[in-house]
């Protein structure tokens, strides 16, 4: 696959080659965020696949794989592990602050 809508149009710009393949990217990513809501009470939680975590290794970041398949990688490689929080059930994380009380009743 080809990097070319990943380099920028300018040698310090960060911004996409091509504006109109970076839009119809961010829309189809959108998209697939909001069909994962909608269904969200339809999934329970599930923790990340093995694969999945090596398919996404560190080296991506140094090399780059373009805006069209991160987007595609995205919607099908991390959006389905999401951390839970959006199920209509869930009502809160509760972490504790790691101290000892200070004050007990006496």
């Amino acid at each position: 696959m080809s990097n070319a809508s990943f380099q920028p149009h300018e040698p310090d710009s960060l911004d996409p080659h091509d504006f109109e393949t970076f839009r119809a990217d961010a829309h189809k990513l959108l998209d697939s965020c909001l069909d994962h809501l909608k269904a969200a009470r339809d999934r329970p939680w599930r923790p990340v696949d093995p694969t999945v975590r090596e398919a996404l290794a560190p080296a991506l970041l140094e090399t780059g794989i373009g805006e069209s398949r991160l987007a595609r990688e995205l919607a099908e490689r991390v959006l389905p592990f999401g951390t839970g929080n959006t199920h209509p059930r869930f009502f809160g994380w509760v972490h504790g602050t790691a101290l000892p009380p200070v004050c007990w009743p006496t």
